[in-house]
């Protein structure tokens, strides 16, 4: 009686051997081998300009980025310059030729204290340098006065997101962070401040 069992059983068994090892190999397939950070170059007047290190990344999905803080102020003893500042981070990607990537996610946080009738803005723009085929991307935080805490921001890329690099052997991505207050020459003391986390998350897919 029992053996009417066996056949199934071995046959569903080898089924799910071989479903999961399609599965590892779609995981395996979904990143490219053998990237590498090869340049790192900082520039804008909340981060002083220099470059780091390369480096080969042992995880392709993330990048690991120096963390970066800055502020932008107005009141007394303030010039307009004060009320905006940026930080500019270019990262260049050396990767297979048949794939490209693009941001998944990255997040932000900061405080802000801004009186009634002033506005604080944190943005941060993605694009590629050289190519006119890959749109800008933009996500801002907008703060209405008056406030006096901190913020959150999460910047998420979806399944139609048009920021990709070029297919080709490499590719410069530039992450232009800023915080601005406005109006600007009013007197009236205001700050914003941003914190960049150290981690993007990046996502693959084979060209063609």
């Amino acid at each position: 009686m029992h053996f009417h069992y066996l056949l199934p059983i071995a046959a569903l068994t080898a089924a799910l051997a071989a479903a999961q090892e399609h599965i590892a190999l779609q995981c395996r397939e979904s990143e490219p081998p053998n990237v590498e950070i090869t340049e790192i170059a900082f520039a804008g007047s909340g981060c002083p300009a220099g470059y780091a290190p390369g480096q080969t990344l042992s995880d392709p999905s993330t990048l690991i980025l120096p963390a970066t803080s800055f502020t932008a102020e107005s009141g007394k003893n303030k010039s307009n310059l004060d009320a905006r500042t940026n930080c500019q981070i270019l990262v260049k990607l050396h990767y297979p030729s048949d794939w490209q990537f693009s941001v998944s996610k990255a997040d932000y946080y900061g405080r802000v204290q801004v009186p009634d009738g002033m506005t604080a803005v944190s943005k941060t723009t993605y694009y590629f340098t050289g190519d006119p085929t890959s749109n800008d991307v933009s996500y801002n935080t907008t703060v209405l006065g008056p406030y006096d805490g901190s913020y959150f921001r999460n910047d998420r890329f979806g399944e139609t997101n048009s920021l990709w690099s070029p297919c080709g052997s490499e590719a410069m991505l530039n992450i232009n962070s800023e915080v601005r207050l406005s109006p600007v020459g009013t007197g009236q003391t205001a700050v914003i401040g941003v914190y960049t986390q150290e981690k993007v998350d990046i996502s693959w897919r084979t060209c063609g």
